[in-house]
This record gives C-alpha cells, sequence and structure tokens, in this order.
C-alpha cells in the first residue's frame, strides 16, 4: 500500500509526524483519568519521561488543553495536560520534575516492553 498524506483529516496528519522529545516504552496499564472532577479508567499504553499516551472508550469527551490527574498502581499520582485527543485516545504532557522522572525511570526498568 502507498502513503498518501492528502488522504488524512488534520487530525490524522498531526499524529502522524512525531514531535516527541523522549523516548516512548510500550506499556499497558490500567490507570484512572481524572478532570474536571471526575473519574474514567483507561489504560496507559506508552509512556517516557515527559508524557503518557491513554486510551479508553470514556476519554472521547475530554479536550485538547484540558489539565488532569492520572493514577495507576504502578506509577502512582502524576498531573499534566492533553496536548492532542483522538477518538478515546489522549496525548498527556506531564508536568516535568525529577519525582515523574523517577517515576518514569522505575517503570521503565521494570514494566516497559520496549
Amino acid at each position: 500500500m502507498e502513503y498518501n498524506s492528502s488522504r488524512l483529516d488534520s487530525s490524522e496528519a498531526l499524529m502522524s509526524v512525531d514531535l516527541r522529545r523522549a523516548p516512548r516504552h510500550s506499556c499497558r496499564v490500567p490507570a484512572q483519568v481524572r478532570v474536571r472532577g471526575k473519574s474514567y479508567p483507561g489504560f496507559i499504553v506508552d509512556v517516557s519521561e515527559t508524557g503518557v499516551r491513554v486510551v479508553g472508550d470514556q476519554l472521547k469527551n475530554i479536550s485538547t488543553g484540558d489539565r488532569i490527574e492520572l493514577f495507576s498502581e504502578d506509577l502512582g499520582w502524576m498531573t499534566g495536560g492533553v496536548r492532542w485527543q483522538y477518538r478515546g485516545t489522549l496525548g498527556l504532557k506531564l508536568e516535568e520534575s525529577s519525582n515523574t522522572r523517577a517515576k518514569f525511570e522505575a517503570f521503565r526498568r521494570n514494566f516497559a516492553t520496549a
């Protein structure tokens, strides 16, 4: 199949460009996303020291720019902002701190698959 970028809508075109600063590591970790006082289930499907990608059927109404709190048993609580959203998948930029970096490194050593 030949790649044809003219067939992508604008959100798909943006998702095809890799603008990430840090390498991603694949995983599948149950998580809770808390936004605007409500909590939604999902799964962290990749992680880096600067962000995560979260998927979930109930995440479709979360918007780009929303501030979120994210919890998983393996990573604990983290905060960040929604950089992009597409059909129940969120790209989150985590607030950078030494605590976030330490959580990521411990997680990567113990759980990440790539």
